[in-house]
């Protein structure tokens, strides 16, 4: 039983959530991690709202706090004019208690904003869970090295 509904959640998923190309990736860590950072910078807050938990906690890294509906405008708003040239994780370590993932990183963002070009690196800590079938980001927290 348990086994039908994670097949009709995984199922419902691909077929209303775009964000999920396949149930594969809905339930890969690395490739939800990667959809949220990449519908961010796109400005996808349809993919956005299905990646990130409606009680989502984001610190940036100036240390601002953002709520779910802080993250869609930053990212609606960085969108209009900019976009992401390229996005790596040069280093990462993945603590896993249960349902939960806590995800350490060294991050590297090559994006373009205005016609300038921009680079940061930095430290991310992210936190998952693991829900109906997916992972689903809870919240981070970034903290930028250079930019």
């Amino acid at each position: 039983m348990i086994r039908i509904l994670a097949i009709a959640m995984a199922s419902y998923l691909l077929l209303y959530n775009p964000a999920y190309a396949s149930a594969a990736a809905c339930s890969d860590l690395g490739s939800v991690r990667a959809m949220v950072w990449k519908s961010w910078f796109a400005g996808n807050t349809t993919a956005l709202r299905a990646l990130l938990s409606p009680n989502v906690i984001a610190i940036d890294a100036p240390g601002q706090w953002h709520t779910l509906n802080d993250v869609l405008s930053d990212a609606q708003a960085f969108s209009r004019h900019g976009r992401l040239l390229s996005l790596s994780f040069p280093l990462v370590k993945v603590q896993r208690y249960g349902d939960v993932a806590v995800m350490y990183s060294k991050y590297r963002v090559h994006s373009e904003y205005d016609g300038h070009s921009i680079t940061e690196s930095g430290s991310a800590s992210e936190v998952f869970q693991f829900r109906n079938g997916c992972w689903i980001n809870t919240g981070w927290h970034l903290d930028a090295s250079e930019r």
